[in-house]
């Protein structure tokens, strides 16, 4: 894959192959919680909606694992008092993910352990997320989520000065921290001003925030770099 195709392609698989050993499992979990989260309305049990809350979470703080491990046991009551007891061999478990009544299945995959599984799980998760919704859009958009949470791999990664996280006492980390928790990405462009203002002059960074309507989402990495985040 060179950068063009990188940059321009709608199959997910593609750049998900050409990540693999590059891409972190963190930053899968939280691609595979926004899939989750674009069929939200088919969640019919509170408790499945609360497995992937507490999985965005437990990606950041790891005193949230009995939490997110509760919530979990949760869900998998909620899902087997429809489909019943559950094999939970990942190739069964793909082999459910054909109906809306099945979205529920979908936050066993979030269940992640190690990064092979995390990759493995993301490429059964993300085409059934597709599928819930018609056309060629979905995929385009699942392909620019990736491309919000991984830094382009062509690059060197960008570095923070850190005169920027300093600036008008902590103005930017106060920002970016506001968009991460909130998913107030509607605030990148007012992210991108005042980096300016604090002298960014990263041309990479400044014109990742600088679209109105972009797509983004938790694990931008523009606001991970700012927030410190791995």
């Amino acid at each position: 894959m060179d950068e063009a195709t990188w940059l321009n392609t709608n199959e997910l698989r593609a750049l998900l192959e050409h990540l693999r050993g590059q891409v972190k499992a963190r930053q899968l979990r939280l691609f595979g919680c926004d899939c989750c989260r674009r069929f939200w309305h088919l969640f019919t049990d509170d408790r499945c909606r609360r497995a992937v809350e507490l999985a965005e979470r437990y990606v950041d703080d790891p005193t949230q694992r009995e939490p997110f491990q509760a919530s979990l046991e949760g869900a998998r009551h909620a899902i087997e008092e429809t489909f019943g007891p559950l094999n939970y061999l990942r190739a069964h478990l793909e082999q459910m993910l054909t109906s809306d009544s099945s979205a529920s299945i979908a936050v066993l995959f979030l269940a992640w352990r190690m990064e092979g599984e995390a990759f493995q799980d993301t490429i059964a998760l993300a085409p059934y997320a597709a599928s819930r919704r018609p056309g060629e859009a979905e995929r385009k958009r699942q392909c620019d989520v990736l491309r919000d949470i991984v830094v382009n791999p062509f690059w060197a990664r960008p570095a923070i000065d850190l005169s920027w996280l300093r600036w008008n006492d902590g103005t930017i980390p106060r920002i970016a921290q506001g968009i991460y928790e909130e998913r107030a990405f509607d605030r990148m462009p007012i992210l991108a001003d005042s980096l300016l203002d604090a002298g960014c002059d990263n041309e990479d960074i400044l014109a990742h925030c600088r679209p109105q309507g972009a797509i983004h989402a938790r694990g931008c990495w523009v606001i991970d770099l700012l927030l410190g985040k791995e």
